[in-house]
């Protein structure tokens, strides 16, 4: 597929703005007349007011004057308002895209991609090109002003002007080498900026472990590196930067300077008036220039910063709903893996895993970390597909549903919780914002968390902080069981909901995972052997395949992967049951 250049992209925002394109252009045209009509006037001015002694046609340049710069600068207003508006307006449209993109893409992305390179994309690069945008200004007035000025200079002669734009091939050819070395820069300066936001990021989050194992001179090391390098990029930037301006300015003036020496005796032959306005026009011709320059300067910034957003937008979720999705209709709960086989990178994780959980029963998910308990988990709700075999919910494959239907109907609750830094009741109703009030202090009550809220001063209208700080990790997690409760969904999937928890928080969180689970399709990964005694089979995963089944009892009558996992948790052996044979089952 062949690339489209960022120009094209930005252009195909404008568009739908082809009325306003227009109205900015017709008063560009007209405040980029202001110059060129004050020169004009400036002729007649200089020969018949002031060398000519003549005042009677003062007055009529005075009203011309007035008119020129009164309506030329009510245009000038309308021109960069109108500009900024609909510069403000595409990047209004480009953030949400953006955000919408970041919420449809796939868990695989999250996992390859650093969150500081995000967030540059999200922030430093649509800032960026939000400059070049504004510079449209520039770039149509800008033109105008030079052609005006050029048009009036090859009025009064056009032999001078011609021989003065000599250089002119040149100064193009330096602005097209110099921008496209400021691009390259600007391209390595934003990865730069990614590589910085990450580090701040992982500061800010991690900033416990930083202090506890003492790590801030590492970690200033590292990000006196990094900004070490974006201060190189950024200097060389800097450097083509400066040195554009001043080379292009010599060189027009020299051109202008070696012709008026050269044709001094051709010069004799034109009034001062139109030899001063000559003049003006031609060396005003030098700001356009100038201002193209620098103009792109800016738009090589704003191509580089719209590379990395346009790659963004152009991404492909790798988890998408078939072209005839349909939604899931209200389930019963019961969920089926087949022959099930998923891998990451190339690396597999799991192999033929096969088992069934019939409606409102609970199935806990043990074995040691890496045996793919928690990737087992992800792939019901189809945050990654499976490679290989099916995963079908009442007998309906999850992979030809809406992922809204086959979400609502599924509820989670997981180790690391996340709040939202918002109120309490908005955390417990989020996703569910339609639930009454009453119905979130159910959800709350519940979760065995209702009277601790109660207690706070602003009781549900309490703010949480920033991913919940505020809270301790039993009340976070009774707030997520809360929300997990307020949605009602039929199949529940709790990954270690218990595991970082106190023994007096477990103890509380867990009557409030009971009550939850009560009636629904469970399925549980879990780490304490203790929490999941009671469900009704226990899974073991070794090497990402089954290797045990069966429940917590005749787990440990086989002396198997289970019983070793419990004999190292509770450093005991497990007490000896003796259970009936096959053969005694089938007397009985």
């Amino acid at each position: 597929m062949k690339k489209i250049l960022p120009s094209k992209r930005v252009i195909s925002y404008l568009k739908p703005h082809k009325r306003t394109l227009l109205f900015i252009l017709i008063t560009g045209i007209i405040s980029s007349a202001i110059i060129p009509g004050a020169i004009w006037l400036g002729t007649p001015f200089i020969d018949k007011v002031i060398i000519g002694k003549d005042i009677t046609i003062l007055p009529k340049l005075s009203i011309c004057i007035l008119l020129i710069f009164g309506i030329g600068g009510l245009a000038a207003f309308f021109y960069k308002f109108y500009i900024l508006q609909l510069a403000e307006r595409i990047m209004m449209l480009v953030r949400n895209q953006l955000y919408e993109k970041f919420t449809r893409l796939s868990m695989d992305f999250y996992t390859k991609n650093q969150t500081g390179a995000m967030l540059s994309r999200a922030t430093n690069d649509v800032q960026m090109l939000y400059h070049g945008l504004t510079r449209i200004e520039p770039i149509i007035k800008q033109p105008l002003l030079f052609l005006f000025l050029l048009g009036y200079a090859i009025y009064v002669d056009w032999f001078i002007t011609v021989a003065c734009l000599l250089a002119l091939p040149v100064v193009g050819l330096i602005i097209y080498k110099i921008g496209r070395g400021i691009r390259r820069q600007a391209a390595k300066s934003q990865q730069q900026f990614g590589t910085l936001s990450n580090i701040l990021s992982e500061t800010f989050v991690g900033i416990r472990i930083i202090k506890a194992f003492r790590l801030e001179k590492e970690r200033k090391r590292i990000f006196r590196r990094e900004n070490g390098r974006l201060f190189r990029a950024m200097s060389r930037s800097a450097f083509l930067e400066g040195m554009s301006t001043p080379l292009l300015e010599f060189l027009t003036v020299m051109a202008t300077v070696l012709f008026f020496n050269y044709m001094k005796g051709y010069l004799l032959a034109k009034t001062a008036g139109e030899l001063i306005s000559l003049g003006a026009a031609l060396a005003l011709l030098r700001q356009p220039l100038k201002s193209l320059n620098e103009i792109n300067i800016y738009l090589q910034r704003s191509w580089a910063a719209a590379d990395r957003i346009f790659e963004i937008l152009d991404l492909t979720p790798s988890i998408e709903e078939s072209k005839n999705a349909f939604d899931l209709p209200p389930i019963e709960g019961e969920v089926r893996f087949d022959k099930v086989a998923f891998k990451y990178d190339d690396q597999p994780i799991l192999e033929n895993i096969s088992f069934t959980i019939k409606k409102g029963e609970t199935i806990a998910l043990v074995g040691s970390s890496g045996a793919g308990k928690s990737t087992l988990l992800n792939l019901l709700p189809r945050f990654y597909d499976v490679e290989k075999g099916s995963i079908k919910i009442d007998g309906i494959d999850v992979r030809l549903v809406t992922l809204k239907s086959l979400r609502e109907q599924i509820s989670y609750v997981s180790q690391e919780v996340f709040l939202f830094h918002d109120t309490i009741e908005k955390n417990i109703s989020f996703g569910n914002r339609y639930k009454s009030f009453a119905e979130i202090e159910d959800a709350a009550r519940m979760a065995n968390i209702h009277e601790f809220i109660l207690s706070l001063p602003n009781k549900y209208q309490t703010i949480v902080g920033d991913r919940g700080i505020r809270l301790s990790g039993g009340e976070r997690q009774r707030v997520s069981i809360a929300r997990a409760v307020l949605k009602d969904a039929p199949i529940l999937m709790l990954d270690e909901a218990t595991s970082s928890l106190d023994s007096e928080s477990e103890k509380v969180v867990q009557e409030a995972l009971d009550r939850l689970m009560s009636g629904r399709t469970t399925l549980v990964v879990a780490h304490r052997l203790s929490t999941i005694q009671q469900a009704d089979r226990i899974i073991v995963l070794e090497g990402g395949s089954i290797s045990e089944e069966g429940t917590h009892a005749q787990l440990l009558a086989k002396n198997g992967v289970y019983a070793k996992l419990y004999r190292l948790q509770f450093g005991r052996e497990p007490e000896k049951t003796t259970y009936p044979s096959d053969k005694q089952e089938a007397e009985i």
